[in-house]
């Protein structure tokens, strides 16, 4: 909901911006690569790579992981 809105209020309703300010970080990149070329193979791949970097980061606050160092405990399990 966060990136069709291009908000963060809607994660910020439950996460506090003071506790995770990477969250900004992380959705400025997103919304930076949101309206690629659909005909650009590596636009599309940068923009699912962020869009997934983020879910995943935000996912892990709400279960109550430290964020990034989890996030990149749980990419180098696959």
């Amino acid at each position: 909901i966060a990136i069709e809105q291009n908000s963060l209020d809607p994660v910020y309703a439950h996460l506090s911006e003071k506790q995770n300010p990477k969250i900004k970080d992380y959705f400025a990149d997103v919304l930076s690569k949101k309206n690629y070329d659909v005909n650009d193979v590596k636009e599309g791949r940068e923009y699912v790579a962020s869009y997934v970097h983020f879910i995943h980061y935000v996912e892990g606050l709400f279960k109550g992981e430290d964020g990034l160092e989890q996030h990149h405990q749980e990419i180098h399990k696959h």
